[in-house]
């Protein structure tokens, strides 16, 4: 009676165990390992999604186009690694599997994201915003990012084949995974946007995203005192190693005898500063994003354009027809370029002139 009463669960349902017998036991403390395993992973991939969007930016754009092919080739990579994750872990049950594919996935992820920009500054020089060119590097460079998807989304299924020991709470367990994948991808969408990218920059974001990848997947595989495992993980830390050795990838000046007085990125967009010098004026450009459109300029010592901003600076000297005084209301200062075209070239010429 007692062993008939041992294969029920807590109502009574009868339980059926759906490992083989080729499957061993894992140890309680591996379970968490691997559940944080499934956390981390979903942190990966919308880390990697967030931070491409940026990576990307100042090469294709940030156009609506550009981040529908960033999600579009994203779920596309989980389409398959999900069913692969699941084929994998069915030949090939136990924990090596998902921690394996959290490694490689992170490693990559990071690789990529520190070597890509390298090669874009060389392979998108003048060829524009449009044309076969232009879609194909994006689209060779969004297959790229789509392994370490896969290999990332292989991560889940395989868990769950681990972890999973009664069929009576299937449904239990695989939601309670889920969901921490969910919460992973949450916090993986905040924490870069919100924090790495704007205070830190891109490439520290993804060595910050590699980093992340190699705790659980270090922390198991040491764990399971195999000589292949611990190959693994020396190979995975002395690769990360090489990467932050790799110097930080800046877009080459446009022109001869330009100066890059900054270029970082902000909470909204990369920001690039240059100087360039022509005779006895000085040229001071801001671009953002794409670096090809110039946002505004200030040309010392006379600050005139030559461009649209001097038109619209001239708007100040149409008095009103009373006191003959001028208010210049600017929406969104921007640069300050209309700001300083008013109140140092064309100051002189308004009265009670103050700088905005």
């Amino acid at each position: 009676m007692p062993e008939a009463e041992s294969n029920r669960g807590a109502r009574g349902v009868p339980i059926t165990p759906i490992s083989s017998s080729a499957d061993a036991p894992i140890p309680h403390a591996m379970r968490w390992v691997l559940f944080f395993t499934a956390f981390v992973a979903g942190f990966e991939i919308t880390g990697i999604e967030i931070a491409l969007g940026r990576l990307l930016a100042p090469h294709f754009g940030s156009s609506l186009t550009v981040w529908a092919a960033i999600i579009a080739s994203v779920i596309a990579a989980l389409s398959v690694g999900y069913p692969l994750g699941g084929w994998l872990a069915d030949r090939r049950p136990g924990p090596v599997l998902p921690l394996l594919a959290l490694l490689g996935g992170g490693v990559i992820g990071a690789g990529l994201g520190i070597g890509v920009p390298h090669w874009l500054r060389v392979a998108l020089a003048g060829i524009g915003f449009t044309g076969i060119a232009f879609w194909g590097r994006l689209s060779f460079v969004l297959l790229l990012f789509s392994l370490p998807c896969i290999l990332l989304a292989t991560v889940a299924p395989s868990v769950l084949r681990v972890t999973l020991r009664d069929r009576t709470t299937t449904g239990r367990d695989a939601g309670a995974l889920y969901a921490l994948g969910s919460i992973g991808s949450v916090l993986g969408i905040l924490l870069p946007a919100l924090w790495w990218i704007p205070l830190l920059g891109l490439r520290v974001t993804f060595m910050l995203l590699g980093a992340a990848a190699l705790v659980p997947a270090v922390l198991g595989l040491f764990w399971q005192r195999g000589g292949a495992q611990r190959r693994a993980v020396a190979t995975g830390l002395l690769l990360f190693a090489a990467l932050v050795a790799v110097p930080e990838a800046r877009r080459p000046p446009d022109m001869a005898g330009v100066q890059v007085l900054h270029d970082r990125d902000s909470g909204l967009q990369r920001i690039r500063v240059t100087e360039h010098g022509e005779g006895e004026h000085h040229i001071r450009w801001l671009r953002l994003n794409e670096g090809w459109s110039i946002h505004s300029w200030l040309r010392e010592p006379d600050y005139t354009t030559g461009d649209v901003w001097d038109r619209m600076a001239h708007s100040a000297l149409i008095p009103q027809p009373r006191d003959g005084r001028t208010d210049v209301l600017i929406v969104r200062l921007a640069g300050g370029t209309v700001s300083n075209l008013i109140t140092r070239p064309l100051g002189p010429r308004l009265a009670d002139a103050t700088p905005l």
